[in-house]
């Protein structure tokens, strides 16, 4: 298998489209794209946070028969709930291989 298109989608509290990026290439197994969350950069005197994310691929399987993969994560924005993601953790073709969070 491998993926010729990676999107990372982050929307915010009113499902709007806030950080936006777009990978082309062949990419397979074990290579890793990098994706900065816009929770760096939010105002938490008002209180501004991301609602979730998705990320979408679109690849091809050994047959050559074009296959598609997407997975979306909402965040409750509770404390009690954090970390969302940690290293190791997969979702379909998605391994997470990192996290760094630094949230002002």
């Amino acid at each position: 298998m491998s993926i010729s298109f990676v999107e990372f989608l982050e929307i915010n509290q009113n499902s709007e489209e806030t950080n936006l990026l777009e990978f082309t290439g062949l990419f397979e197994t074990g290579d890793i794209i990098s994706f900065q969350s816009t929770l760096g950069e939010v105002d938490v005197r008002r209180r501004r946070y991301p609602k979730g994310m998705q990320v979408s691929m679109i690849g091809e399987n050994a047959d050559g028969d074009e296959i598609f993969f997407s997975v979306s994560i909402f965040y409750t924005n509770s404390c009690d709930d954090f970390p969302v993601l940690t290293a190791g953790q997969t979702m379909g073709w998605l391994t997470i291989v990192s996290a760094q969070f630094d949230v002002g």
